[in-house]
């Protein structure tokens, strides 16, 4: 009797162990965004231009940047983390595709672009525990 009591427990208890296992703590979410960083800043470096003033050469650094988040987004599931490295990749999209050519009836969107992308990456920051800049 009481190997089936024992036998029962252990079925009740393994799949809701299984499914803990499953879960990316918010830690891991925020090394694979810090991985990500460390891969932009080697990217900049070797560059020679933090940002660049050809626009060719800006929309690509911008979608080498939003390519190492992307990367990273692929290997984060955490809830938390998940949807405030998606809201910076959208920003850097919206960036990356700015057409100089409309640089004066463009203007405001791109600023508002800029705005949000700081404004997303703060709340990245904050959720994983990193310093803020002010804006």
């Amino acid at each position: 009797m009481k190997r089936r009591i024992a036998a029962v427990f252990l079925v009740t208890l393994l799949p809701l162990g299984m499914a803990a296992c499953g879960s990316q703590s918010k830690a891991d979410a925020c090394k694979e965004v810090q991985a990500a960083r460390q891969s932009i800043a080697q990217a900049v470096v070797s560059s020679g231009q933090a940002l660049p003033t050809d626009p060719t050469a800006a929309a690509e650094q911008l979608s080498k940047i939003a390519d190492a988040y992307k990367d990273a987004s692929k290997k984060i599931s955490n809830d938390e983390v998940k949807p405030a490295v998606d809201k910076v990749i959208a920003d850097l999209e919206k960036m990356k595709n700015f057409d100089p050519a409309s640089a004066l009836s463009g203007a405001a969107d791109y600023m508002a672009a800029v705005g949000d992308l700081a404004t997303h990456q703060n709340e990245l920051n904050s959720v994983c525990g990193l310093p803020t800049s002010s804006n």
